[in-house]
């Protein structure tokens, strides 16, 4: 029993309502401005009841009820609201939602409804372990999230374009060393009426986190007309890292076009690519590796390959090649204080690259 011998139980203690306003609460070196702080509950018995524990420090605010058995596992049951006022991204502010939790020492059920910024529900066990005898296993966790139909509240991709999630399902379980994350979504970009601007895409992933990294296993994003396939590593650690191999297969770029700029139409595209990027204090590196993208470029047959390397010394292009029709661009050297570059370029009808362009 943990609270042998801590506490002379049982007790008979009520206390209706205590209140403190505008105090200071000092951790060691860390200090929490408190506007306003209300506790009302009894001990009875070995039943501890807090009927209400109310903590306003700005921009957050907590509500608590909770009862709990004070022997030997702690059995325990709650709920939680809590809020933030404020902003939080770019495009988001606000954000509250109300927790119950269940259980005991070695086992916490909990159920957790997110309402702002979007409506989420998440459900699942913390297994703690920490009345288990001997070498207790490591505490872990398993839950499920769910998310409902919606349209995100801000303005997601411009002041007339807005994402709707028609539905989403994560998973995240581990045991706080390694957690696993999976899940997908199906989303839409809508205008402000209301109307899909592009068909819906299927999003997938299976990602594994440890440390400062972010192992992809996979991930991609489906449409009924093809796919894009993501797979590699990311790290966060300084240097910040990431390395990808990208697979694209699409049959009927078109259905994309409120997207793509005035005088691009694209059809069918196919083609893999390596990403690599470093971020290394204010410096960044990256390059991308085009193994081939082949397809068709406003109604022109479409071939591009080549490396792009950037870094400290500026942008450097290794044997890029790119063809659509009758028109070939070819381009290798140097972008950076001085422009160093050998290029050609064989256009016999400028109208191959978009036809805003005339003439050769």
């Amino acid at each position: 029993d943990p609270f042998a011998g801590l506490v002379p139980l049982p007790l008979d203690i009520r206390f209706p309502r205590v209140a403190i306003e505008d105090a200071t609460l000092q951790f060691d070196d860390t200090s929490l401005d408190v506007q306003s702080l209300v506790l009302a509950g009894s001990l009875v018995n070995k039943h501890l009841q807090i009927r209400q524990l109310q903590v306003v420090s700005t921009p957050i605010q907590v509500d608590l009820q909770a009862e709990f058995d004070l022997i030997a596992n702690l059995p325990l049951d709650g709920r939680l609201s809590w809020a933030y006022t404020g902003p939080i991204t770019q495009d988001f502010e606000d954000a509250s939602g109300d927790l119950h939790f269940s259980g005991n020492l070695n086992t916490l059920r909990i159920n957790h409804q997110l309402n702002s910024p979007l409506e989420m529900t998440s459900d699942g066990e913390l297994l703690l372990h920490l009345l288990s005898e001997g070498v207790a296993p490591t505490p872990s966790f398993e839950l499920r999230h769910n998310i409902v139909p919606q349209v995100l509240a801000a303005n997601s991709v411009s002041s007339n374009e807005q994402i709707r999630i028609e539905s989403a399902e994560i998973s995240t379980l581990g045991d706080f060393n390694i957690i696993d994350f999976s899940g997908n979504a199906r989303l839409a970009v809508q205008n402000a009426q209301g109307r899909n601007l592009a068909p819906s895409v299927e999003l997938s992933w299976a990602t594994t986190i440890q440390g400062q990294q972010l192992s992809i296993s996979q991930a991609s994003v489906t449409s009924n007309t093809g796919s894009v396939l993501a797979s590699g590593l990311l790290q966060w650690a300084d240097p910040l890292q990431l390395s990808m191999q990208l697979d694209i297969q699409e049959n009927d770029g078109s259905q994309y076009q409120p997207f793509l700029p005035e005088g691009i139409v694209l059809g069918a595209l196919n083609g893999s690519a390596q990403l690599e990027l470093l971020q290394n204090n204010d410096q960044l590196e990256g390059s991308l590796s085009i193994a081939s993208l082949t397809g068709e470029l406003n109604h022109y047959p479409l071939l591009i390959d080549g490396d792009l390397r950037y870094g400290a010394d500026g942008l450097e292009i290794d044997e890029l090649n790119a063809q659509s029709g009758t028109t070939q661009l070819s381009v290798d050297g140097t972008w950076a204080d001085a422009i160093d570059f050998n290029w050609k370029l064989d256009a016999n009808d400028l109208s191959t690259l978009s036809p805003l362009l005339q003439g050769s």
